[in-house]
């Protein structure tokens, strides 16, 4: 088994575990800590946060395209071990807020 092999089976394996939570959610189980995460139109999350983060993701990118050359030159590759790292990065993201957003500091 290659590098990329078993990166692909540890990122697949945590991105189905921290997707679990969420995918509950999303078929109707509600569980409180998901309650306040900007998708719903009683939250009090502000739109323009989201736009300020997208604007922030977008300046990233673009500064470590430029600045680092070997991710630049993969930048035009597609695979699906991009499209599991992108799926890892939203779910991550999502579980990070909800457990250290909501889950320790809001009570």
């Amino acid at each position: 088994m290659n590098d990329r092999n078993k990166t692909t089976l540890i990122l697949g394996g945590l991105s189905l575990t921290m997707f679990s939570p969420l995918a509950m959610v999303l078929i109707g189980y509600q569980l409180p800590m998901f309650q306040n995460l900007g998708f719903e139109r009683n939250s009090i999350a502000s739109p323009i946060a989201w736009i300020l983060a997208a604007i922030v993701g977008i300046v990233y990118v673009s500064y470590t395209l430029k600045a680092i050359p070997f991710i630049a030159s993969m930048q035009r590759e597609i695979s699906l071990f991009k499209l599991l790292g992108i799926l890892a990065a939203v779910v991550g993201g999502i579980v990070e807020e909800v457990f250290f957003g909501v889950g320790l500091w809001i009570r």
